[in-house]
């Protein structure tokens, strides 16, 4: 018998067998088998159970109750470190982690088994498979974007502004926990699969983030497709803004920018303020708007201006005479 599995834990799509053919999994809000069907949509086998996932079994497949497989003979559920009685609603051994799984270490989802799962057997997690603990890590925030669908991206592109809306919005209370700003995301490989995983561009052109300015190809290199320009470059990609969206306050006059006006407010900006980037750390230090702007709209696919756009800056020596050598 061969199973097709989902993103998630415990998530079967598909069962093929030699003898009985090929079926297709529908499940409840636990992730339950509730119905097997065939390819024309026929439901060829459809599953009972309690609250606590007594039910009548199926003749088809062994993952049931919460898609965790059901040993027929000794009438329990697998939950991978250790066994669960649905006639009593208990594991039939301790919590191997004690009392951070609660404090009945016999319990199971604390007893509300229609809002919870516990795919480990050892801690209570959401529908989803995500403990508390995940849920409160930037770990866990991860796997949620890694399963959760973005929005449609619109014909502008004030799409990110939606996503990171939307996605905040369904985890108010984890969101303190994402320390990644649109520079970090472009710098880390396991974040970056992530946002392929949700359907964004491809990323093929990332740079290594902090400390990867490249200073050494001066006079040569393309600015947004466009002249040569001279002094060092650096690609959007690997610009590392030093202050937080936040603290470097709405720039609404660069949205309204196109492009080229402003890779052009990069390279000849009228007010006197270069990009500037920190030759110690390679940290942006000044223009931290402009670079945000510059990797928004680098995440866009409707822009002209990429990851591997290349654009002017000027070097920033920190003068550390005033402080004391130790």
């Amino acid at each position: 018998m061969e199973y097709l599995n989902g993103l998630g834990i415990d998530d079967k799509l598909r069962l093929k067998d030699s003898r009985f053919g090929t079926y297709y999994f529908t499940v409840d809000q636990v992730g339950s088998t509730r119905e097997l069907t065939d390819a024309d949509g026929n439901v060829a086998e459809r599953i009972e159970y309690d609250s606590f996932g007594n039910g009548d079994g199926s003749s088809l497949t062994r993952y049931a109750y919460t898609g965790r497989e059901f040993d027929i003979d000794a009438n329990l559920y697998y939950y991978r470190n250790r066994w669960y009685d649905p006639q009593v609603g208990r594991f039939i051994s301790e919590d191997p982690i004690g009392l951070r799984g609660g404090i009945n270490p016999y319990a199971y989802v604390g007893n509300n088994s229609t809002g919870f799962v516990d795919p480990k057997g050892t801690q209570r997690a959401d529908a989803n498979g995500f403990t508390k603990e995940e849920l409160e890590s930037a770990a866990g925030m991860r796997r949620q974007m890694a399963s959760w669908q973005p929005p449609k991206y619109p014909d502008n592109y004030d799409w990110w502004e939606t996503f990171w809306a939307e996605f905040n919005q369904r985890n108010a209370a984890c969101v303190r926990e994402i320390f990644y700003t649109p520079s970090e995301i472009l710098s880390q490989p396991d974040v970056q699969f992530v946002l392929i995983s949700l359907g964004l561009p491809e990323f093929s052109e990332f740079g290594t983030g902090a400390g990867a300015v490249d200073a050494g190809e001066a006079g040569a290199a393309e600015v947004g497709g466009a002249k040569a320009v001279e002094g060092p470059t650096i690609k959007v990609g690997d610009l590392d803004p030093l202050h937080s969206p936040e603290t470097s306050g709405a720039r609404p006059e660069l949205k309204k920018l196109s492009d080229s006006d402003l890779l052009d407010s990069v390279k000849n900006p009228r007010n006197g303020d270069p990009l500037k980037i920190s030759t110690e750390t390679g940290k942006v230090v000044d223009g931290n708007g402009r670079a945000y702007e510059l990797l928004r709209r680098a995440l866009n696919p409707n822009s002209s201006i990429t990851h591997g756009t290349r654009i002017p800056y000027e070097p920033y020596t920190p003068n550390n005479s005033a402080f004391p050598q130790w």
